[in-house]
């Protein structure tokens, strides 16, 4: 979420600072297109602070436009994060849902075994028969508990994997987009200066 923090901070008021004697050459002698660009200001070609003032802007633009892209990469990594959660509580109720059914088919293959060993039932064949049907159940049943553990297992290493890795592309973007910035506030400050 700290893309998304970064772009409310962009556009609110209270970040917004007054304007510099340099910003407020450029607004004058800079124009706007009907696509919301402005021409960049006509720099002499001996003015060598208005050159640095103009490529410093340049940078600056650039800057924020990579920014914005790492933002969009950030809001697709977090919705890639959500789908792996979903997956992993689609296998939680799956693999659930698989233990629910092997106790109830253990629990009638305890019942069939007393059964027999009792002598209760009568056509033994049948109880056979009944006893290997509810054993081949409860052996597909483990198969595919098995199959949704090893699921659940690739899917929260997978779900760790990629978190570790948007918090540290994050705060990545976060820093290099500070220093970029100080950098070039800095450097326009100076040129202002001069």
């Amino acid at each position: 979420m700290l893309g998304m923090e970064y772009a409310v901070s962009r556009a609110s008021p209270a970040n917004t600072k007054p304007p510099t004697l340099a910003s407020a050459a450029s607004s004058i002698h800079s124009t706007k297109h009907p696509n919301g660009h402005s021409t960049p200001p006509y720099v002499e070609e001996d003015d060598p602070r208005g050159q640095l003032v103009e490529t410093l802007r340049t940078q600056l633009t650039d800057t924020h436009n990579q920014l914005d892209l790492l933002n969009s990469k950030l809001v697709k990594s977090y919705d890639r994060v959500s789908t792996l959660e979903d997956s992993l509580d689609n296998a939680n109720d799956s693999l659930n849902a698989a233990r629910a059914r092997i106790s109830e088919l253990e629990a009638a293959k305890a019942s069939h075994e007393a059964a027999l060993e009792t002598g209760v039932l009568v056509e033994r064949e049948h109880v056979a028969h009944e006893l290997s049907r509810l054993m081949e159940r409860a052996t597909e049943e483990a198969a595919q508990r098995g199959v949704a553990d090893a699921a659940r297992s690739r899917i929260e290493t997978e779900l760790d994997d990629l978190s570790a890795d948007l918090f540290a592309r994050a705060n990545t973007m976060v820093a290099e987009a500070r220093i970029a910035r100080a950098a070039s506030e800095r450097k326009v400050e100076e040129t202002e200066v001069h």
